[in-house]
């Protein structure tokens, strides 16, 4: 038989090389996902926080209503077509915690309804809630609530 190659020379130096080279493939692919996972879990870190920030201006924006004393200050007329126009807005940034996270909240009042069970001095007052949150990183989340109180109204005053 005859020998086709004669001199082995060197074939251990290529065949280092070539492990060599498979070796700094698999590290950049592995560095290259890390580095994406990293990217990816600080914008859902991110997104969270905007998503919480708004849920906080719905929160506070809930507290208001919550805290209107009651419908004497807010002369609800038996005509409601102004009243159903009411916009109660929060136009500036709120920030929390001195961090980059912010909310703004607007409620506006949408209608009035009876309050089934109870005499007639009470009445059910609807709103909606619009919230939005922002975080770092252009982040923003918001989120929309409807929300109902019963307030005592005075009968012969009011509605």
């Amino acid at each position: 038989m005859k020998k086709l190659i004669g001199n082995q020379k060197g074939s251990a130096l290529v065949t280092t090389l070539f492990f060599l080279l498979g070796l700094a493939v698999t590290g950049a692919i592995i560095v290259g996902i890390a580095s994406s996972e990293k990217r990816v879990t600080f914008n859902d870190y991110t997104h969270v926080r905007s998503v919480n920030s708004s849920d906080a201006g719905g929160e506070e924006a809930i507290n208001w209503i919550r805290n209107i004393a009651s419908t004497s200050s807010m002369l609800v007329p038996k005509n409601t077509q102004v009243f159903n126009q009411a916009s109660f807005t929060n136009l500036p940034d709120i920030h929390v915690s001195g961090e980059d996270n912010r909310y703004r909240y607007n409620v506006t009042f949408t209608n009035l309804g009876p309050a089934e069970g109870y005499s007639s001095d009470y009445t059910y007052f609807y709103f909606r809630i619009n919230s939005t949150g922002a975080s770092s990183q252009d982040s923003e989340a918001a989120i929309e609530v409807g929300a109902q109180r019963l307030m005592l109204v005075n009968a012969s005053n009011h509605y």
